[in-house]
Order: C-alpha cells, then structure tokens, then sequence
C-alpha cells in the first residue's frame, strides 16, 4: 500500500523529487519534430528562448551563461565608476540625485543578473512545475494550467513588449534634444555644458571631446549597451518570476480541486462498472498528499532563490519612484514642458517601475491567494462518509499545510499583496511633497 510520511515541520516532508531535468522532454520533442506538445507545460518556451532564458537556465547553454557573465562584470564596472563620482557632483544636487537614482536602478539590474548566473541550475529545476504531468492531478486534469498557459502568454509577451518598447524611446530620444545641453556643476563651482545622451552618465572625457561628434558617438554606444543590458536582465528574470508564479498558482488551485473532489466522484482508478471501495478513495488522497508535497517544496526552492530580489526589488521601485516624480515636478517648475523628450523619459521610467511594482506585488499574493484555498478542498471533500482511517489522514494534511507558513515579506510585519502597492505610492507622493518644498525653500532664500 502506498503510504507518506508526515511531519510537523513542512521543511521535514520527505518529497520524491523528480530527477529529470524540467525540460528534457519538451526540448527533445522540439528537436526531433515541429509537432511539438505546446500543452504539455504553462512555460512559453518560445518566448524564453526567443529572449535567450531558455538558453541561459539550461545545463548546455554555457555560451549564454558567458555572454551575460562577460556583460555583467562590464555593468558592474560602470556602476562602481559612477558610485565614486558622485563626490565630483556634490555641489549639483540634480546632478547628484539623477546619479543615485541611476546608480540605484543599475545596482538591481546587477543583481538580478548575479542571481539568474548563480542559481541558474535551481530556478531551472523549479520550472520542473509548470509542466501539466508534474502531479498527478496535473495530468488528470490539466484544464486550469491550460488556462494559465493562455493568460501567461499574453502578459509576457505583452510585458516584454514595453519593456523594449520604453528603451526605444531612451535611445532615440537624444537625437530629438540635439539643440540642448546639459549644465553640470564640477566640484570647483565651474559649470559646463554637456551633449544630452542617453543617461548622460559619467564619463573619463574632457568637455571639448565629449561634446565633439566622435566622443559623443562613443559614449552613445556604451550607453547604448547598458540600456539594452537593462532590458535584457528585466525580460529575463520578470518572465521567469511569472511564470514560477502563475504555475504554483495552477498547480496549488488544481490540486484544491482534486481535494474537494474526494469522495464526490468515482475513484481515479475506477474504470468499470465494478463497486467502489473506500481504499480506491483513500489511494486518491495519498496521491493528492504527494502532490502537495512535491508543490510545496518547489514553492520553498523558489522562495530561497528569489526572496532576496523581490524584497530589493520592491524596495528600489519605492525608492525610484520617489525620484522619478521628483525629477517630473522639479523640471516642470524650472519651465521644462511635460511633452519634451527627456521629461517623457522620466515620466517613462515611473511608469516601468510602478509596473514592475505592481508585477512583484500581484504574483505573490497571486501564488498566497491559491496556497490558502487548498485546505478549504480538504474540507469540502466528502470526508464525512469516509472511515476513521482517510479522516485521520485528511487531518494530517491540513496539519501539513497549517505548518507551510512561507510567505514573502517586505518587513517582518509588511506581506507583499496588492494592498503594499497602495502604500508605497501613498508614502511616495509624501516624500516628494517635503522634497519639493525644501527645494523651493532653498531656491528662495
């Protein structure tokens, strides 16, 4: 008879983890004919190898892995020149603040990229999930990870689309601004006037060879390649924490119907016209256990491997957004119009970070939503005509899942939901309010 070990720790839960590489069986189907089984994972496999993710997780794509290792060492490089020249903008404070809130973005991009290169082989066997055959209530009824595939796709492509969308508008922009420049104040009080770039970043060059056309095209192109950088890392790691997160969502709302199912309906196995038997039944419910557990420890491998980002994440997108709106009034009070290419730029900038807020913030309370209802499909099984023994086993489970107490928080005290989303905006038009205020202060006097 099958039987499951249960504990009351959920981290002492034996679990059969599959040993198969998450796409074996999809990339060799893909390989061998074009029938290839779009239903057979939530994962839209085009899309991440058309974005190079598919390439970058798997064991075999090591020239991907070098590609972004080669670009994040040249990223970081950049981050650490313009950290130590913020010193050099200490009597500009638009200068300095525009620099730290770039500084502060670039240092999220760097680390989301260190996280995709370090944990490649872990966030590759999490995806293990999103296939429908991962659990056997999966492959019984694979219509709400089907529905989630549909859903997913379109968000994605969708996000990935304004993700490039908002770097075409940075990096035509200075081609539409030629006639202005930009004033920085030195560290000896000397202002000079600069060529308006893309981030207009620090640069080792000389007023004169910045502003002729040679030096202005190289520090394009080098601005050019952290944009793309940029894009590159969000449509990375935003498809792939979308993804986790709408198959643990799938899988945990499968799973609750397969519970609540339970003594509703014939057993699983049941084929015939032959009586049912109460162990038929109570087989089922060893078998939804084991699929929760293998869920369940998918959901803890992926919490431990983007805890850590999400929390900067949502930190920084504070932190930005505050700036971004800064930046948007203070320009709009010296007489800049809203409609101006590098006011638009801003304006994009708040748009992109409140998105990605809202993203974090709408996935993981996505994935709670699901992970809460499952003991609610314990208790709406049939359990009352049940005998003592598939009782006491339903019991247990809830035990289980009472204990799985994994939720993602900001602070001790502050869960990322949708209503975290409210807050940061509230606090942000707070903060920018008193900034304003001490800058018109300053100005007068």
């Amino acid at each position: 008879m099958n039987t499951v070990l249960f504990c009351r720790r959920p981290s002492e839960v034996r679990v059969r983890i599959p040993t198969h590489d998450p796409f074996t069986v999809m990339a060799a189907t893909a390989n061998k004919s074009k029938n290839y089984d779009r239903d057979g994972t939530v994962v839209d496999v085009k899309l991440f190898k058309a974005i190079g993710l598919f390439q970058i997780l798997s064991a075999g794509g090591r020239w991907h892995r070098t590609a972004l290792q080669i670009g994040l060492c040249t990223y970081f490089g950049s981050i650490i020149l313009n950290v130590a020249c913020l010193y050099l903008a200490s009597n500009d404070f638009q200068r300095l603040t525009y620099l730290s809130l770039l500084i502060i973005i670039a240092a999220m991009y760097a680390l989301k990229a260190y996280v995709l290169l370090v944990n490649a082989d872990r966030l590759w066997a999490v995806l293990d999930l999103a296939r429908y055959a991962f659990t056997s209530c999966g492959q019984r009824d694979p219509s709400r990870l089907s529905r989630c595939r549909t859903a997913l796709s379109t968000l994605l492509h969708a996000l990935v689309v304004i993700n490039y969308g908002a770097a075409v508008v940075w990096l035509v922009s200075p081609f539409f601004v030629q006639d202005k420049r930009l004033s920085v104040t030195h560290l000896d009080r000397d202002v000079k006037e600069y060529r308006i770039g893309i981030f207009n970043l620090w640069v080792p060059m000389s007023n004169a060879a910045y502003n002729s056309p040679v030096g202005w095209s190289l520090v394009y192109a080098y601005e050019a390649f952290i944009l793309f950088f940029n894009c590159t890392v969000w449509s990375l790691f935003d498809c792939y924490l979308l993804t986790a997160c709408f198959s643990l969502n799938a899988q945990f709302h499968t799973l609750t119907a397969g519970y609540a199912a339970l003594g509703w309906r014939s057993p699983l196995r049941d084929t015939t016209d032959t009586p049912r038997h109460g162990d038929d039944r109570y087989r089922d419910l060893i078998s939804l256990i084991k699929d929760n557990q293998q869920i369940v420890k998918k959901h803890d491998d992926f919490h431990h491997a983007v805890q850590v980002v999400v929390i900067l994440q949502i930190a920084n997108c504070s932190v930005t957004g505050v700036l971004a709106i800064f930046f948007i009034a203070l320009m709009f009070m010296s007489g800049w119009s809203l409609m101006s290419p590098l006011v638009l730029k801003i304006i994009g900038t708040y748009v992109v970070v409140e998105i990605q807020l809202g993203i974090y913030c709408y996935a993981f309370s996505y994935v709670e939503i699901a992970k809460s209802a499952v003991n609610f499909g314990l208790y709406s099984s049939n359990w009352t005509e049940m005998n003592l023994k598939f009782k006491k086993t339903i019991l247990t489970a809830m035990n289980m899942n009472i204990c799985h107490k994994r939720i993602t928080k900001l602070t001790p005290t502050t869960v990322i939901n949708l209503e975290l989303i409210c807050r940061v905006i509230k606090t942000s038009y707070s903060i920018v309010s008193l900034l304003l205020n001490t800058t018109v202060e300053k100005t007068i006097k």
